[in-house]
């Protein structure tokens, strides 16, 4: 997804911000392994790593 965007020419990090909200305005959820979706923290992590190799794509796309 990050990559898409920063393709598309939208800043990938917008997402990792988007998702500490989430987080944050979060509720109870299952476990992880139980769940069809990674935890927020989780998901932050992993962002954290993809934006990184996005951003390069970011700096070079021209906005569509």
């Amino acid at each position: 997804g990050v990559m898409l965007m920063a393709r598309a020419g939208y800043d990938p990090r917008v997402a990792l911000s988007f998702w500490e909200r989430m987080s944050k305005a979060g509720r109870k959820r299952p476990l992880e392994f139980l769940s069809t979706h990674p935890a927020p923290k989780t998901r932050i992590r992993n962002l954290k790593v993809y934006i990184q190799e996005a951003l390069p794509y970011y700096k070079k796309e021209k906005p569509l």
